[in-house]
Parts: structure tokens; sequence; C-alpha cells
């Protein structure tokens, strides 16, 4: 039977994929076109957080990234399976699955779409991502008959820019080489399946990880998402700091359990949807204290930034 090693979280924002300078000029513009007020607390916290410790905050994220490396170097994973949410990159509002998997055997993505959405410019070289069929297709299977319908993709309808931001972006941040399982979770776009659902994935896929793979198989599992944001609308550059320190009080403690327990409306209240991603991976180590747990708060990157790595083996 396979062996879940390890299970990572992280924050996949677009501030760490660029230098913060050149952040803080996408933020200008974010500030610039704002619609409302934000909430006179966020405020107050804006206005302390000039770019200077800002910068620091973004130097602090990558060092938490380079973090996240050195545990899945420790891993030694030989198959990756991450969660990340799709929003209408492959899966429109025309035909839009809670859960989908994706079944081929290789793909490709981007890791700097971003530099074409914010900049116009060049975004590189594709990255081939290596696939998992032959389990994907048996954890496809597995979750049905644990009472989870999840669609699936042989191959990705986007064929422009291949896997979403969620999961490319750490493909890249994380230096993964190994083949990547993707499961994708409609973490946006409501209606969603509830934080009680994505949980129960998460327990669903771990089974089947752990029972029904090739024995010697090392698998890490990495959920791609969070934490509390507003990236735009009205309100955008909101983050709720009082939500995600609960979460991350949670999490130290080892009682991940309770974010199982979250409503849908508590999430949304908390600016916390992305939370989803970060469900299925936390099912596996719920009662797990974990290894290595950091939250920055930026005003000025517009999020709640979370990194945490559990070892289990």
């Amino acid at each position: 039977m396979g062996t879940i090693n390890a299970v990572l979280c992280s924050s996949h924002s677009p501030a760490l994929m660029l230098p913060y300078e050149r952040w803080d000029t996408v933020y200008q513009y974010i500030d610039s076109n704002r619609q409302s007020p934000l909430p006179d607390e966020v405020q107050r916290e804006l206005a302390a957080e000039t770019p200077v410790l800002a910068a620091e905050k973004h130097a602090a994220c990558m060092q938490a990234i380079a973090e996240l490396r050195e545990h899945l170097r420790l891993a030694r994973p030989d198959l990756v399976v991450m969660f990340g949410d799709d929003q209408e990159e492959n899966f429109p509002r025309t035909a839009m699955p809670p859960f989908a998997a994706f079944i081929g055997d290789e793909t490709f993505g981007y890791p700097f779409k971003l530099l074409d959405n914010y900049f116009g410019e060049s975004p590189g070289e594709p990255v081939t991502v290596r696939g998992s069929s032959d389990v994907a297709r048996r954890l496809v299977s597995a979750t049905s008959e644990a009472g989870f319908d999840v669609a699936y993709s042989e191959s990705l309808p986007d064929t422009r820019w291949g896997l979403p931001h969620s999961i490319i972006r750490l493909v890249h941040l994380l230096g993964i080489q190994v083949p990547v399982l993707p499961i994708f979770i409609n973490a946006l776009y409501e209606p969603a399946a509830t934080p009680r659902r994505c949980y129960g994935l998460g327990q669903a896929v771990g089974e089947f990880l752990e029972s029904e793979t090739d024995r010697d198989l090392r698998i890490t599992v990495i959920g791609s998402g969070g934490l509390s944001h507003t990236p735009r609308g009205p309100l955008a550059g909101y983050i709720n700091a009082e939500h995600d320190r609960w979460v991350i009080e949670q999490l130290r403690a080892g009682q991940g359990e309770a974010l199982g327990k979250l409503t849908t409306d508590e999430l949304w209240q908390g600016a916390n949807h992305e939370l989803r991603e970060w469900l299925p991976a936390i099912a596996m180590v719920a009662q797990h204290r974990p290894d290595f747990l950091q939250h920055i708060l930026s005003y000025r990157m517009i999020a709640g930034y979370g990194f945490g790595a559990w070892h289990l083996n």
C-alpha cells in the first residue's frame, strides 16, 4: 500500500510570483480602482503597512516557500496529489463541477501567465507536468464508491494555458519534478461544495491513497489556496485577520477537524473561500500538530498568507 508521508499547505497569491516592486505596481492599480471604502480596521492596518514593511513581509513569504521546498525535499515523494481551485480557467460556469481530477498522462502550464495578464509581457515557456493516469482513474472510481462524484478530464479544456494558476504556481515555487495528480475544487462560485464535503473528500482520497495504491509509493499531499483575501470586486483588498488567526490556532493545536465544521456562510464572512482547497489536505492530518506553520498578514499584498507542513512518516 502507498504511504502519505507529508502534507503541505500553501498560499498561491500572484504576489509570490513577482519581486515586491512589481507587485506594488499591481497593488496601486487595485487600490485606485476599488469601488467601495474598506472597513475602518483594514484601512488603519493598510495605512500602517508602509511599502518598506510590505517588502519585508514579501521576503518572509518567500522564506516560508523555501521552507516548504525543504520539507518537500525531505519527504522525497514519488507522487504529489495537489488540491487547487480553477477560476474559470478550465471549468466555466456553463459546466462547473464541485470537484474534478486530471487523469491524463501529461499536461502543461505557465507559472508566469500573470506576466501576460498584468503587464502584457511574455509568460515564458510552458512547463511540462507529468500526470499519474492509473492512480487518478482509480481514485475517481474509489471516491465515487465513497459517495463523492469527482468529474475528470483526460486533457485540460484550456488548450492555451493548461493547468490553472493554483496548481502550476506551486509546481514552480516548490520545484516539483515528480508526477502530479491535480484535484480541482470549485472554491469561488456558489453554489459550491460545503466545507464539510471538501473535508470529507480529503478523508476519502486519503483512504484510497493509503489502501489502494502501489506498495512503497511515497505520496505528498498539497493544499494550494488561502488564506483570507478579496482580489477583486468592490472591496478588493479586504482580508479577515481574525478568521485567519482562528484557522491557524486550530491547526497549531491539532484541531483541524474544526475547520471541516465551518459553514459556507462562515467561509465567506471570513473571506476564506479558498480554505476549501486546504480542507481535503487538512483532513489527512487533522489531529497532528504541524512541523512548520506560518501566518503572514499583508494588507498591501492583499492577503493573509499561510504556509504549513506535516510529516507523517
